[in-house]
């Protein structure tokens, strides 16, 4: 039988810089190596992360590392390693990121002393080097509840006054696997679904105040980059395809509390339909992507269209008529704007 009571889930990809860093927080905690394992997934990263990774096993038998043959994503990432966990709790931990020093004892205590699905806590902002900024006030101390009891605790405002970051918080791993919670793959953004996934349908969750985990500022982002420029590819994903998934999980959360799925399906709906103003803002190169995707995910292009509204499903269906629509009012839309 297993001794494993935590397993730590780093999803890999041109991290170089930080990965050492990260592991050597991993590495210095207030447990037994062979009481928790730390698994890299390497998702086909081109830079030097796998050989780092490969050389701080030599000191480490309990550090794992599997190998994607094909690129997918940070919800790939985690799936292949959640399917490969043997800890009794999973904490997802990206490897830009770290984690502060000998807290895994604390936070599996009260885990264990409360047999919990879910511990949510706060975590500090630090910069590109680590130094401290602020720490991120997300939860406050409640006790032990089920998933639409803290959603209630949460006020009206949960999908956009609560941090949903799936590293602030340590899930049970049979708990995910008997509801057969995993993330959404090829995709970004890919933790909003599955973080409300996963609470809601949580039967014991208890939150704690202090702060346990470290977010790094890095310019290169997802985040920062979605502000830089209008992405084709993001427009797909962050709109349609996470979209889709929020407003599935409210026809999930139905029976569960009505009020919530309302919630849940007017911010799905919401999301799906923001696709307009984007592709206006758009390249003619940004926007042959977005097409692109459509074209190649027919079924999943037929499924949208009950949900979005009149203009939506025009820009969506008739992509010979749109592209050159496009190409002519968004400079005459966009120079509106600025005056």
């Amino acid at each position: 039988m297993s001794n494993i009571k935590l397993s730590f889930i780093l999803p890999c990809y041109n991290v170089e810089k930080y990965i050492v860093d990260c592991l050597d927080s991993l590495y210095q905690q207030d447990i037994p190596e062979d009481e928790y394992e730390v698994i890299c997934v390497n998702d086909c990263s081109p830079d030097n992360t796998r050989e780092l990774i490969v050389n701080y096993q030599t000191n480490h038998t309990n550090l794992r590392l599997i190998d994607h043959t094909v690129n997918k994503k940070q919800g790939g990432a985690r799936n292949t390693g959640l399917k490969a966990a043997k800890g009794e709790y999973i904490w997802f931990v990206d490897p830009d990121d770290f984690i502060k020093l000998n807290v895994t004892k604390q936070l599996l205590e009260i885990c264990f002393e409360n047999n919990l699905d879910i511990l949510q806590f706060n975590y500090d902002k630090v910069s590109f080097l680590g130094e401290f900024q602020f720490k991120k006030e997300n939860v406050k101390n409640t006790s032990v509840m089920n998933g639409i009891e803290f959603f209630h605790s949460l006020g009206k405002d949960f999908l956009n006054g609560y941090d949903l970051s799936v590293w602030s918080r340590i899930v049970k791993n049979d708990y995910l696997k008997k509801n057969k919670i995993e993330f959404i793959e090829n995709t970004i953004f890919e933790d909003l679904e599955f973080s409300l996934r996963t609470l809601l349908f949580s039967i014991s969750i208890k939150a704690i105040s202090d702060s346990f985990y470290c977010y790094r500022y890095n310019e290169n982002s997802t985040t920062n980059e979605l502000n830089k420029k209008v992405n084709g590819n993001f427009i797909y994903q962050i709109c349609l395809v996470i979209g889709k998934g929020i407003i599935e999980l409210a026809e999930d959360t139905k029976d569960l509390d009505m009020n919530i799925s309302r919630s849940l399906y007017a911010s799905g709906i919401w999301r799906i339909n923001r696709i307009t103003k984007p592709l206006l803002k758009a390249s003619n190169k940004e926007r042959n992507v977005f097409y692109t995707l459509l074209k190649n995910n027919r079924e999943f292009k037929k499924s949208i269209q009950p949900y979005l509204n009149p203009i939506n499903s025009f820009f969506t269906k008739y992509e010979v008529l749109c592209k050159p629509i496009l190409t002519i009012i968004s400079p005459v839309l966009n120079f509106v704007h600025k005056l």
